[in-house]
């Protein structure tokens, strides 16, 4: 083989070492870009049963209806009673009105649903944004209190304190409540827990419903027509 013969037949091998190099570059660059989208598929999978359990729609749609129907509610409405049964013969109608306008002007948001570990109900998590009832009803109780024992009367103190909570003006009181759904035919005609649930009344109540049952005692504040008796 001449000089010749001998360059080109190097040259022809150079070639083909090269045309092979970028194949194989090329697969291992394409290997590693798919290893890398295998990666990133498999976290997004993970990610996405992780961030999303399973919910119950239809029992959060109960619970959004039942919501909405206190919200609409009159101040007759059995849905009424937990907030007015005590306030109810001790002060005039339209101050009455007032404070369940005040008290039906919520806001909700249906955070989820997940099975109840412990039986079959549903628990549909939801958060209540509303007035701080609790609080001006403590200053109203307070400054009640500091007035003589004998002028303590009941009717006074519940119109005072409708005309205080009547004042607030700001929905800074928020609480995050869970509601118990069933489905005991299992045909998708869901119940709730939600009228006899003193948690979520509480929070509608911006809080007032827990205080009145720690602070008010039948001995502390007396009806005006005891003391006359």
């Amino acid at each position: 083989m001449d000089a010749a013969m001998a360059k080109k037949t190097d040259k022809n091998i150079s070639s083909r070492n090269k045309r092979k190099l970028i194949i194989n570059n090329v697969l291992t660059v394409f290997n590693i870009l798919l290893l890398v989208a295998a990666v990133v598929l498999a976290v997004m999978v993970l990610t996405g049963c992780s961030k999303e359990p399973e919910r119950y729609p239809e029992a959060e749609a109960k619970v959004a209806a039942e919501l909405d129907s206190i919200k609409s509610a009159d101040v007759s409405d059995d849905s009424m009673k937990i907030f007015t049964e005590d306030v109810s013969g001790e002060v005039d109608g339209s101050m009455l009105e007032g404070y369940v306008s005040k008290l039906k002007d919520f806001d909700y948001e249906i955070l989820g649903s997940h099975k109840a570990e412990e039986d079959d109900s549903v628990d549909v998590h939801v958060r209540i944004t509303t007035y701080d009832f609790a609080n001006e009803y403590l200053r109203a109780w307070n400054e009640h209190m500091a007035t003589a024992e004998e002028d303590r009367w009941q009717s006074q103190f519940y119109s005072f304190l409708l005309l205080r909570l009547g004042s607030v003006s700001s929905k800074d009181y928020v609480s995050d409540v869970h509601v118990a759904c069933t489905d005991p035919e299992g045909n998708g005609n869901w119940e709730t827990d939600l009228k006899s649930n003193k948690e979520i009344m509480n929070a509608i109540s911006g809080g007032m419903l827990a205080e009145i049952e720690n602070l008010m005692t039948d001995d502390v504040v007396i009806d005006q027509d005891e003391v006359n008796e």
